[in-house]
């Protein structure tokens, strides 16, 4: 039960990031053109890092993972890594998810209406 929910969190915080970071990534594209909201270009440049940062914290969590269940139980290597997965998983899944927040707070803060120019 616990690595189906690890695993649900995994890819709960891959699809939150990649998604966050493809909807600035479109926004960037068009949306900027054509909507009242302004995003600074230093905030925008934080929230993108924060979020990829926090993609990349989840994929080594899970590659982590998969070189312990890949190794036969028997190595040393296997039963070290047996021990500190949970531990190696915590600490990535929490910092993942303080950098999603990260990301969405410099987002929001960095955010404003454009005004016309008459």
């Amino acid at each position: 039960m616990a690595n189906e929910l690890g695993l649900a969190f995994a890819r709960t915080i891959v699809l939150l990031n990649g998604g966050a970071f493809a909807i600035l990534l479109a926004y960037l594209g068009s949306a900027s053109s054509t909507s009242a909201f302004v995003v600074s270009i230093d905030g925008l440049q934080r929230a993108l890092s924060s979020f990829l940062l926090a993609l990349l914290l989840m994929l080594a969590a899970i590659l982590y993972s998969y070189v312990r269940y890949a190794l036969p139980p028997e190595m040393g290597t296997a039963r070290y890594l047996e021990n500190s997965v949970v531990g190696v998983n915590a600490v990535c899944g929490i910092g993942a998810v303080i950098c999603f927040a990260y990301g969405v707070i410099v987002l929001i803060g960095s955010t404003g209406v454009s005004m016309p120019l008459r």
